[in-house]
């Protein structure tokens, strides 16, 4: 997500809990969060477990995929 007013990357949405893309959910975790890794290539996000599942979520009007009737 970016900052209109700044023009700034201000949040990250990350996938976490599925499998092979199934299940699972999105959070907003901060920007600041993300470190690039030794390859200069990669983002690497270390955060406490109990921090990240209480995250806010990021997926439409706050569902999670599994709670979503499929199409």
């Amino acid at each position: 997500m970016i900052d209109p007013r700044e023009g700034r990357i201000t949040t990250a949405v990350i996938s976490m809990g599925s499998k092979l893309g199934v299940g699972g959910r999105t959070v907003a975790v901060p920007w600041t969060s993300l470190k690039a890794g030794q390859d200069q290539r990669k983002l690497v996000f270390t955060v406490d477990q109990q921090l990240l599942d209480q995250a806010p979520s990021a997926s439409p009007a706050g569902e999670d995929k599994q709670s979503r009737p499929s199409k």
